[in-house]
């Protein structure tokens, strides 16, 4: 469920219609990426977002992050060629509140940040000092990314 971001309102349903719901996705998945969103839910355990590399060249290190509820918490996995880095941060996300959700991936520092509520994690990423190709370098105008928004129905 998506609504008009601009008026500040969060989208309105029944008490306990929907299994998640989303007010605003804003994202950039080329080289520093960031997403930001509203979220509600009763399930502990949801996939919110995905983001992967489609059609990725061979010479390209596989690229997957996925921001999910897990046993009620925020957790953010970053799966970079042969290295996983997961983060988790809050608790509790799973009472029918609204939660601000922003997760940065940021290849210059290296780092993975993310902030639900006023909670925040930052976290070095594995992998990345041994590519510096994450951030796409030449290929950058030839790779498409797949994002899947909501991995359960809403």
């Amino acid at each position: 469920m998506f609504s008009d971001t601009t008026s500040g309102k969060k989208p309105s349903s029944p008490e306990g219609s929907q299994p998640v719901g989303f007010n605003s996705i804003i994202g950039n998945f080329r080289d520093r990426r960031s997403i930001s969103l509203d979220f509600r839910t009763r399930l502990p355990h949801a996939l919110l977002i995905y983001n992967g590399i489609k059609d990725r060249p061979a010479e390209i290190q596989s690229y997957e992050l996925y921001i999910m509820l897990d046993q009620g918490q925020l957790k953010v996995k970053h799966l970079f060629g042969d290295f996983s880095t997961t983060v988790v941060v809050g608790k509790g996300l799973n009472r029918g509140r609204w939660h601000h959700v922003n997760v940065v991936i940021d290849p210059i520092e290296g780092m993975i940040h993310a902030s639900v509520d006023e909670h925040s994690v930052s976290e070095e990423i594995d992998g990345l000092k041994e590519y510096p190709l994450y951030g796409y370098g030449a290929y950058q105008d030839k790779l498409d990314s797949i994002v899947f928004v909501g991995g359960t129905s809403i």
